[in-house]
């Protein structure tokens, strides 16, 4: 066993060599710059632990860098059993933009941050915690890991940058994809200048450079239901209660991640404009963000409030949604809603581009049904294949609610059941082969190994 005493920040290093670490911070002192320096001392696969208690104000950010795997925990932080024990408070103050920075890459341990509470004195543009990079970890089932962290009253400065109170992110350049895990979380009003919670894209340019192309690799491959292949986000508690946020979850850019056994709660509306709790943005603003939502799953959760717009609103992608529970009555109408921009009314294909480099067969503002199938819509992928969507037991009240496609325009010719979407009361027969990807997440289990995929799953 070795010794080593670092007395400029007054943290222990014990270590047997060849093994993880732990490197303690604190008692007295749990300052961005005590972390960041045992953050720089420590090697691939170590944890950082902050010792302090009370309340500590970070103005500078601390950060991961990506070419080390770090544990980054609050001793005795949990929230589990909710309601949690968190001993130490950390306000992200101006100039810690964000707050936590996870950089990940391949061949590298799992990062995973840990048993804070956080919350704001200002309105930081990249949110609290920002992951960004490639990787899926050593055992592929994920290199990042957020959990058992309280999100108490954080304030995000804008939705227009594409970020959220915790922001996923694959690189653009990527030579691999990035998974991950978000799990066991309470946000309580979180990202409340209109803005959203969780934020995803993958940034992963196909077909050429520049924005018009971000998100395009994710398109180029199959979208891969069932498997390890996509951000988790499970068994959190995302709640407005007192401030609006425009999305729980928002995915753009190729994103791809599935929901699953959380709770999500708005009671709270913007000059009457009413939250959408899981989402997905859909191919329109080509030049400006790129490529739209890739898909994924959306199942088990439970979605109430006296304040929803939309439960689920999907503007593009392909989906499996199914048993989640809807508590309340949705204001806008529908619980799971439908859209395609670029064949809705002239209000809404006004705000998409006119053109689209990245896609030859571009059409906006569609007023018939000659532009079908349009790429990237639900039900129709990039690569000119049928891609349908599947919806199953969805319930409020005791009644299956079925989706509601956008009437406005001609979205109606877009997007049609039993030909771009499914729905039914159960799983249907063409997904015999689907199962879920194994819960709890293995980053939830400390499971070291990958579960094995569904064999030649492909609905049509």
């Amino acid at each position: 066993m070795r010794l080593r005493i670092l007395l400029v920040i007054g943290f222990i290093l014990l270590s047997t060599r060849g093994e993880a670490a732990t490197i303690t911070v604190g008692p007295s002192s749990c300052t961005a710059s005590a972390v960041n320096s045992a953050i720089a001392s420590a090697t691939d696969g170590d944890t950082v632990e902050l010792t302090c208690t009370g309340t500590v104000t970070w103005s500078t950010t601390v950060t991961i860098p990506n070419s080390k795997g770090i544990t980054l925990k609050v001793r005795g932080g949990t929230y589990t059993p909710a309601p949690g024990t968190f001993p130490l408070l950390v306000t992200c103050a101006s100039g810690a933009d964000p707050c936590v920075k996870v950089n990940t890459t391949i061949g590298r341990q799992v990062s995973r941050v840990t048993g804070f509470r956080f919350t704001t004195s200002f309105a930081p543009r990249f949110g609290v915690v920002f992951v960004e990079g490639q990787g899926t970890g050593p055992t592929g089932t994920g290199t990042f890991r957020i959990d058992n962290n309280l999100f108490d009253t954080v304030q995000v400065s804008d939705n227009a940058n594409l970020q959220g109170t915790v922001t996923i992110w694959t690189v653009n350049g990527a030579s691999s994809v990035l998974t991950g895990l978000v799990d066991h979380n309470r946000f309580l009003d979180s990202s409340y200048t209109d803005s959203y919670v969780i934020q995803i894209n993958d940034q992963s340019e196909f077909g050429g450079r520049g924005i018009p192309y971000r998100g395009g690799r994710a398109w180029s491959n199959p979208l891969g239901w069932g498997t390890s292949d996509f951000i988790f986000i499970e068994d959190n508690v995302i709640e407005q209660q007192g401030r609006y946020a425009r999305h729980l979850i928002a995915a753009i850019q190729g994103a791809k991640y599935v929901a699953r056994y959380n709770s999500f709660v708005s009671n709270v509306a913007n000059s009457g404009v009413q939250a959408e709790l899981t989402e997905a943005h859909g191919y329109c603003f080509c030049n400006s963000i790129g490529h739209g939502t890739r898909g994924g799953e959306i199942y088990g959760n439970t979605y109430s409030g006296s304040q929803v717009g939309y439960s689920v609103l999907l503007r593009g992608g392909t989906w499996l949604v199914y048993d989640n529970n809807f508590l309340n009555p949705p204001g806008n109408g529908a619980d799971i809603f439908l859209r395609e921009y670029r064949a809705g009314s002239s209000a809404m294909h006004n705000q998409c581009d006119a053109s689209c480099p990245s896609d030859p067969t571009w059409f906006n503002g569609a007023t018939d049904a000659s532009h079908y199938p349009m790429h990237e819509q639900i039900g129709y992928n990039l690569a000119g294949q049928v891609e349908p969507s599947y919806f199953w037991n969805n319930i409020r009240s005791g009644v299956n609610r079925p989706p509601v496609v956008d009437s406005a325009g001609v979205q109606k010719l877009y997007i049609q059941e039993n030909r771009d979407y499914y729905s039914s009361t159960s799983k249907p027969s063409v997904l015999s082969s689907y199962r879920a990807y194994s819960y709890p997440h293995p980053l939830a289990r400390g499971d070291t190994t990958q579960p094995s995929a569904p064999a030649n799953l492909r609905a049509e």
